[in-house]
């Protein structure tokens, strides 16, 4: 039996906005309705645990759904994590956390509980837009045994270098002092998946949490980077997604490359599931389809009615 891990960390909109509540959610219903073998958990803000519970309650066909309130990062990561040296690395988390909710940076929010989550339950995160195509096929998969971490493949490739802290690195990916960057293929992570205290992961929380700390993203926290980059700026300004995404896919290519790969950036493919773009005239479906996981994906402005009216 697989965990499959949702996030949503806004308020739970309300009953009677289907297209809002759809993409809360929808896709942990599909799943838990049709994946009944395995654990669906929901983990979102405490103060939306009812509401949560309540809503989904309503639209679940047999299938179950534990609801999971987020109270803090040392408390999520519990008595086998918050020990020792480490606690460090999640009392800097939950600041970080504290500065990306007040500035409203809920997906860099979930991305960050992500690597958390599953380092210390292991199982497969997904992103709540997203939709079944195959049920066969993603119970076949959540039914395997999970050996290595595994990401999100997509078209393109980009320049990355391991541990590489810039303030421009942080906030844009790339860093002209730098001579040479191996290139390697894009990632993404609207669906992660790997085996309970992976090192990988572990080396993927850290980074992030280190690349927030460098940016300054926390109470009172001042920038620790080259180049004097303010995090909270960038997160208010027009590199706000850029630096979102740059934090989370920067951090999982050094826990891939620094720990899975070896070294050897040219074996990420090991490590990754390959999606594949839907044509423009089919996009009611989605915009990337992951065949092998039996799932699509949906982007903004893209999303459906999946629950009941």
């Amino acid at each position: 039996m697989a965990k499959v891990h949702f996030i949503w960390w806004g308020p739970c909109p309300a009953t009677d906005d289907i297209a809002s509540l759809s993409r809360c959610i929808g896709m942990p219903i599909e799943v838990a309705n049709a994946c009944r073998d395995h654990e669906i958990i929901f983990w979102c803000k405490p103060t939306a645990q009812f509401a949560f519970n309540e809503a989904i309650g309503d639209n679940l066909k047999g299938g179950m759904i534990t609801i999971k309130g987020i109270h803090s990062i040392p408390l999520l990561a519990g008595e086998d994590l918050y020990t020792g040296d480490e606690k460090a690395w999640y009392d800097d988390a939950q600041e970080n956390l504290q500065t990306l909710d007040a500035l409203r940076a809920y997906s860099a929010i979930k991305d960050l509980l992500s690597l958390i989550i599953l380092y210390k339950e292991g199982g497969f995160y997904m992103d709540t837009t997203m939709m079944i195509k195959n049920a066969t096929a993603l119970n076949k998969v959540l039914s395997e045994t999970i050996t290595v971490p595994k990401v999100v493949q997509i078209d393109g490739g980009v320049s990355h270098q391991v541990g590489l802290q810039t303030g421009i690195s942080i906030a844009s990916g790339t860093d002209g002092r730098v001579d040479y960057m191996p290139t390697v293929p894009l990632i993404d992570v609207w669906t992660i998946s790997s085996p309970i205290k992976n090192k990988s992961l572990e080396l993927m929380f850290k980074s992030y949490v280190s690349r927030c700390n460098r940016m300054g993203l926390f109470p009172g926290g001042t920038t620790g980077n080259f180049y004097k980059i303010i995090g909270r700026d960038e997160m208010t300004g027009n590199y706000r997604n850029d630096l979102i995404g740059n934090l989370i896919i920067r951090s999982v290519y050094d826990g891939l490359i620094g720990v899975a790969c070896d070294g050897d950036e040219t074996r990420i493919t090991n490590f990754t599931r390959r999606a594949t773009k839907i044509p423009q005239d089919q996009q009611n479906n989605g915009q990337y389809a992951l065949a092998d996981l039996g799932v699509n994906k949906f982007h903004a402005g893209t999303w459906r009615h999946v629950i009941n009216n």
